[in-house]
């Protein structure tokens, strides 16, 4: 592209030279882009030397594993210590296949008007498009579902207002209004509500559970339970928030309810973390340091009832026994010392988050669902830290940089942090650094280094996830 003289005529067409015009703004552009660079450039070396520090090439043997950051990490909550073969399910046998049948789905469709009230429909529009302020599209939208509340669901309130006017209220602060309005929308005009009722219903479940009123969240998940496979994203998030918030009975409620049509949905991810849940719901009543033989042998009966069939270990009582034993057993000393491959230091740490589970269950007060929650979120954060292709050098790895890169890897999708998540992961880490010190693994110094880095990044994070999602305000303390 050529050059612009400073004296020749603005390309963006004012009809002033380009050094009265645009110059200055370019100019400062071009210097933020630089700036920019030079510090994504000093991050990167800062980075590579960290990690020269902290770890070191993994065993040749090992270069062809570097799939386990996508797959195994969820699998190894269903491995057993010892790495044994499973034998593979026939994808093609009629007994694998999904029972087949129909599932309900939401109404796309509006309901047909007539031209009339089609112009109605586009002038309420046509005047939106021009209005500013919560103050005056509140009562524009008040006006509509007064006057005419045949034509609400023609508004396709579902795809932009009802977001736009509910990310204000959430911005200023103002949740309980925003609240009030869907809560109308959700008692009166059901029909339109109900395209997005994910969305709306994951505000009011959060606002709910932040404002102590959990038990009432139970009346909001109606719809998740008719129309599971609708909105899966908006459905997992809100069994996370409950999970985060001990909320053990509603939610196994709930997933007992709705697992085998998400896991059976071809248009669906991940639905198999359901079944994870579903597990540690049906385990919780039995996880007691006196489980008796009987008890074991009725969680393997229960745990057959599940329509999709888990690995077979979980169905012996003995597995169990040693699967309880890890979780309740406080062991101390935790090392990598004895670990020779990437895998067996990853299964190190998924025996450490076993325990780590029994902590939380215990000395904070998490019910098993949460507990086995935020176990999982410290597990993540221990295995992702570490590069493909690296063994760390120390058995635990914590940086402030290294907290704050893997959790904005871990838990965001989008370039957005997903409030939950994150949060949590920092109350996982904040309680797992106490859990290291109590069991002997760091030493004072280092728990307390651990504690202030992920306070200093929870008040770093939560300002903006507060004022962009209902769900931070259940996470208004920390530690949680």
């Amino acid at each position: 592209m050529a050059k612009i003289g400073r004296n020749a005529p603005c390309p963006c067409g004012s009809g002033k030279k380009y050094k009265k015009c645009c110059l200055a703004k370019e100019e400062e552009e071009r210097r933020s882009r630089l700036e920019e660079q030079e510090r994504r450039q000093l991050q990167a070396a800062r980075q590579a030397e960290e990690d020269r520090d902290l770890f070191e090439d993994a065993p040749d043997e090992e270069e062809a594993d570097e799939d386990f950051y996508d797959d195994d990490i969820d699998d190894l909550d269903q491995d057993e210590e010892e790495e044994e073969e499973d034998e593979e399910r026939d994808e093609t046998s009629e007994d694998s296949k999904p029972e087949r049948r129909p599932r309900r789905k939401v109404p796309e469709e509006s309901p047909r008007i007539s031209k009339a009230e089609a112009e109605i429909v586009d002038k309420w529009w046509e005047e939106y498009r021009n209005m500013r302020g919560i103050e005056k599209i509140r009562q524009h939208l008040e006006d509509f579902l007064r006057d005419h509340p045949k034509l609400v669901p023609n508004l396709e309130l579902h795809i932009e207002v009802l977001f736009e006017l509910g990310a204000d209220y959430v911005r200023e602060g103002r949740h309980a209004e925003y609240i009030d309005l869907l809560l109308k929308m959700r008692s009166q005009f059901a029909d339109s509500y109900l395209k997005s009722f994910g969305a709306y219903d994951r505000d009011i479940i959060s606002y709910q559970i932040a404002t102590g009123r959990k038990h009432e969240a139970v009346d909001f998940l109606n719809y998740f339970r008719e129309y599971p496979g609708h909105d899966p994203d908006n459905l997992f998030r809100i069994i996370e928030l409950m999970m985060a918030n001990n909320c053990q009975e509603m939610v196994t409620d709930l997933v007992q309810d709705i697992y085998y049509e998400v896991c059976t949905c071809s248009g669906i991810l991940g639905g198999d973390e359901l079944i994870d849940i579903l597990m540690v719901g049906y385990m919780a009543p039995f996880l007691k340091p006196d489980f008796t033989r009987a008890d074991l042998e009725e969680l393997a009966s229960k745990l057959r009832t599940i329509r999709i069939p888990l690995k077979d270990e979980f169905y012996q009582p003995d597995f169990l026994g040693q699967h309880f034993e890890r979780i309740l057993t406080n062991r101390k000393g935790w090392t990598i010392g004895d670990c020779k491959t990437r895998s067996e230091i990853f299964n190190r740490y998924y025996q450490v988050s076993l325990s780590f589970m029994g902590f939380l269950h215990e000395c904070k007060g998490k019910d098993w669902l949460a507990a086995d929650f935020y176990r999982k979120m410290a597990l993540r954060y221990l295995v992702y830290v570490v590069p493909e292709g690296k063994c760390p050098r120390e058995t635990f790895v914590f940086t402030k940089n290294k907290i704050e890169s893997t959790l904005a890897k871990t838990c965001s999708s989008y370039f957005f942090l997903h409030s939950t998540a994150v949060i949590v992961s920092l109350d996982s880490l904040y309680w797992f650094a106490e859990y290291l010190e109590e069991s002997d693994s760091i030493p004072e110094e280092r728990r307390t280094a651990i504690q202030t880095w992920c306070t200093e990044l929870y008040h770093q994070v939560f300002p903006g996830l507060l004022r962009t999602e209902v769900s931070a305000k259940a996470f208004e303390r920390f530690p949680l």
